[in-house]
């Protein structure tokens, strides 16, 4: 796959950028299991957590507790089993002094966030009797949730951020030691634009879908713009 594109330190010049695939081997996809771990998971976790405390600031309690959520979400997923990768607990070792907020962020996610059956989430069935209304009875269930303490998510925020700085060091260790071995004069194959990103419309969409541990493609979905109804 060759693709034009302009080089931002020299405006006057456009080069050739040739693409080719990554040879599988142990190495790379640890390499790629690491760089997913970094793109998919933990940095998305980390935007969450800033934009959480964004929130807060401007006292929008609620959005900052749908971002924490998503945060720990996103960052739990990093240490779970999949069909195509080792969880992230096989790559690195959580340092000792994250160990507590660790598992605590991980029981928050089993109990509150995935699964609804801790006191944090809790429905009320309660009987009410308003002193406007003398003799009749009303029934309120109201739902009282616990989010996770400001102080816990700067701990979780530091334990991701933490987490995020090990993944990227280790996956530009590997880097180096890939692109030692794929010098020329080894010969690579060559990238297909078209075989690797085939386009479908958003009515097609589906999240049924499969990835590789080594990718060779990877569907595109495209939304039409409604008609505007001007002539």
């Amino acid at each position: 796959m060759l693709v034009r594109m302009s080089i931002p330190d020299e405006p006057e010049e456009v080069r050739v950028v040739e693409f080719e695939l990554l040879p599988d081997s142990v190495d790379g996809r640890r390499f790629l299991d690491l760089m997913h771990f970094a793109g998919a998971e933990l940095s998305p976790a980390v935007a969450a957590l800033r934009l959480a405390a964004e929130c807060r600031e401007r006292e929008e309690d609620d959005m900052a507790g749908f971002l924490v959520d998503f945060a720990v979400v996103s960052y739990c997923r990093a240490f779970l089993s999949s069909s195509v990768r080792r969880p992230l607990g096989e790559n690195i070792e959580v340092p000792a002094q994250f160990a507590g907020i660790h598992e605590q962020v991980r029981t928050y996610r089993n109990t509150t966030v995935a699964h609804s059956q801790s006191e944090l989430a809790t429905t009320w069935p309660l009987v009410v009797t308003l002193a406007s209304e003398p003799g009749r009875r009303r029934i309120w269930a109201p739902t009282l949730t616990q989010p996770l303490p400001p102080g816990v998510v700067g701990e979780f925020q530091t334990l991701v951020e933490a987490v995020l700085e090990i993944v990227e060091t280790r996956a530009e260790e590997l880097l180096l030691e890939l692109e030692a071995k794929i010098q020329p004069p080894v010969r690579l194959r060559r990238a297909s634009m078209i075989d690797a990103f085939p386009a479908e419309l958003e009515r097609d969409f589906t999240a049924r879908s499969h990835r590789r541990p080594i990718p060779t493609r990877q569907t595109i979905f495209w939304s039409l713009s409604e008609p505007s109804g001007e002539s």
